[in-house]
């Protein structure tokens, strides 16, 4: 039977039971009891983590401090029968906790090696980074740091105890400060060095990361420095300081050259006024070019116009709110064009879209391509007199001498020679227009025969309507005598019908020149020959010559033309005659002259001699002889 243990003590209750485990202070307490225990936790552990139970022998036994304990000496007790022991009165029994194994302790107290002199979780270690004993940290450099988890001295155990900027990341599985080599382990150690250099350093920047680590006043990135600044290129740059300069921090253009480097048109002139690199100044305009060739120098901006001056065809008007060209709305719009005051169908200023923008020597407007041109026949003159004038333009009322009697007007010779009150004879209006310098004499309807008289010193243009005719009322006058000037017959009748009398008698005074000009005139039955040109100069057109003669001049005899005598000076020309049933010649010439279309046919003797240096065509077309006859 195994021996019972009996402790004496002060108190009945603090006597110890057979199956009590030992307690201790140390691993010393432990290893006294037997090899092989440890202290931990206040209690003598075996390797196997049980606790040891006091089965016989002397047990010796520390002083503890703790609750239920007391001082006193050790006790030996002998536990291999049933024996009373004589215990000091100062010994305070305690539970024993016998340790079963060593290395273990509960204070650093319980670690005797040196080596290992901390207790760490119950185990000795060789270090303490604080801790229940709150002690100091043995550890040095280059191991300066104690693992607490391993209580061994290493490196480092976190980035932030790695102080050398070439080596600034923990290794955690080695302990030791080693170079970066992503960015993230950077960002985990220091927000304000995120990035990881080639060379392993924790830097401000680099280019991969420096579209987040280079904000607010530094955007970009350095990345020879690697550090944030202001500007590393005009990139970064923009408003009033769009230049990066060598401090690599923004600031004014100084001129043309600085914003050239921007390469962007939009951004290629310098702005004295503000330092900011824009697209134009008033100084060099040639920036702007293509669709936007002008500079708003308000705006320093190219635009399309700033006046009508830059806008053309079918947009001739500049929107100065957009500084857009655009179509002209109205007639109003194109005010400002000179010559181009109206404002056509298809947006553009023209010259005009109807004959009321145009005006002098062009008044008629060529709709197809709205210009003002010279009036081509009576019909595109409208209203009184109603008369195209040789040098194109339109006759007025005011330059005009009216002649002949109308439904709406009696002639009479006190009158004014106006429409409305029109004189009775040919040499009655010629006289008026002379007199008053008038350019126009309109004669309307037949006139009693009377012989007329032409002596000028302007041009005068005598124009028939209504079937206008001029006769001679005296036996062997002529119808028509020019003696001086130069006189535009058209769209009269010259019809005799007296013995000897010619049609028209053109042949200068002494000292004068006559200058004929003819257009679509008949010239008949004149007995003394049709037209004399007797040193008058011509240009007779459209017209038709026929039944006269025949006319003697001297020994010779003509019939429907005859040029007598060339002038000194001045145009021989016929163009598109119709010649023809004169009597003998149709045309006579002294000498040469100029002819076309002239179409000569049953005149008795000959058609055209051969002085003249002209023939004759065949047949009548509309090149040949005249078109048409007055109405």
């Amino acid at each position: 039977m195994r021996a019972a243990l009996l402790l004496l003590c002060l108190l009945p209750a603090c006597l110890p039971t057979q199956d009590e485990a030992v307690t201790c202070a140390s691993t010393a307490d432990c290893t006294a009891i037997g090899s092989g225990l440890y202290c931990s936790g206040g209690v003598c552990l075996s390797s196997d983590g049980g606790s040891h139970i006091d089965s016989g022998g002397d047990v010796p036994m520390s002083p503890l401090d703790g609750a239920g304990g007391i001082d006193g000496p050790k006790v030996a007790i002998d536990m291999s029968a049933d024996v009373a022991v004589d215990v000091p009165a100062d010994v305070r029994v305690v539970d024993a906790y016998v340790p079963d194994a060593q290395g273990t302790c509960s204070v650093a107290s319980d670690c005797p090696d040196p080596s290992k002199a901390f207790c760490v979780a119950g185990v000795c270690v060789g270090c303490q980074a604080g801790g229940l004993d709150g002690g100091a940290n043995p550890c040095s450099a280059p191991t300066a740091v104690c693992n607490s988890v391993t209580g061994k001295c290493v490196g480092c155990t976190a980035s932030s105890q790695c102080t050398s900027s070439a080596a600034p990341i923990c290794d955690l599985t080695k302990n030791v400060c080693v170079a970066c080599t992503a960015d993230p382990q950077c960002q985990g150690k220091d927000t304000t060095l995120p990035a990881c250099r080639a060379d392993g350093q924790c830097v401000q920047c680099n280019a991969a990361t420096a579209a987040t680590s280079c904000t607010g006043t530094t955007p970009a990135c350095d990345v020879a420095t690697n550090t944030c600044v202001e500007c590393t290129s005009a990139a970064n740059c923009a408003g009033v300081t769009p230049i990066c300069g060598t401090n690599e921090k923004c600031k004014v253009c100084a001129g043309d050259a600085d914003c050239a480097g921007l390469n962007d048109p939009a951004h290629a002139a310098c702005a004295a006024a503000s330092g900011a690199c824009v697209q134009c100044t008033g100084t060099n305009s040639t920036k702007c070019a293509g669709a936007t060739a002008v500079c708003n120098t308000t705006l320093n901006k190219c635009v399309q116009c700033l006046t009508n001056a830059a806008c053309t065809g079918s947009t001739p008007i500049c929107a100065t709110t957009t500084n857009t060209c655009r179509a002209c709305a109205a007639d109003a719009d194109c005010a400002s064009f000179a010559g181009q005051t109206a404002c056509a169908p298809t947006g553009a200023c023209v010259q005009c879209k109807d004959n009321s923008t145009c005006a002098g020597t062009t008044p008629v407007c060529a709709t197809a391509t709205n210009t003002c041109r010279a009036c081509a026949s009576d019909d595109e003159c409208a209203g009184d007199p109603g008369v195209c004038m040789v040098d194109g333009h339109c006759a007025t009322d005011a330059e005009t001498v009216y002649v002949g009697t109308t439904a709406a007007a009696t002639c009479a010779s006190g009158n004014t020679g106006t429409s409305e009150l029109p004189l009775c004879s040919a040499q009655s209006g010629i006289g008026l227009a002379k007199s008053s310098s008038k350019p126009l004499v309109v004669i309307r309807g037949t006139l009693t025969p009377a012989s007329t008289t032409i002596a000028l010193s302007h041009p005068l243009t005598i124009v028939g309507k209504s079937g206008a005719t001029l006769a001679p009322a005296d036996l062997g006058a002529d119808a028509v005598d020019i003696t001086a000037g130069e006189v535009y017959l058209r769209d009269l009748t010259i019809k005799g019908g007296n013995s000897t009398g010619i049609g028209i008698n053109a042949q200068p005074s002494p000292g004068n020149t006559v200058t004929l000009h003819m257009d679509t005139c008949l010239v008949t039955n004149n007995p003394g020959g049709g037209i004399l040109l007797n040193g008058a100069a011509f240009d007779i057109k459209n017209t038709t010559v026929t039944y006269n003669g025949p006319g003697a001049l001297g020994v010779a005899t003509w019939g429907g033309i005859l040029v007598n005598a060339l002038p000194p000076s001045g145009s021989t020309s016929l163009d598109l005659l119709d010649i023809n049933s004169n009597n003998p010649v149709g045309l006579s010439c002294v000498a040469n002259i100029q002819g076309v279309g002239i179409h000569a046919t049953a005149n008795t003797s000959s058609q055209i001699t051969p002085s003249c240096g002209i023939a004759a065509c065949s047949p009548a077309s509309a090149t040949c002889g005249a078109q048409s006859t007055p109405q």
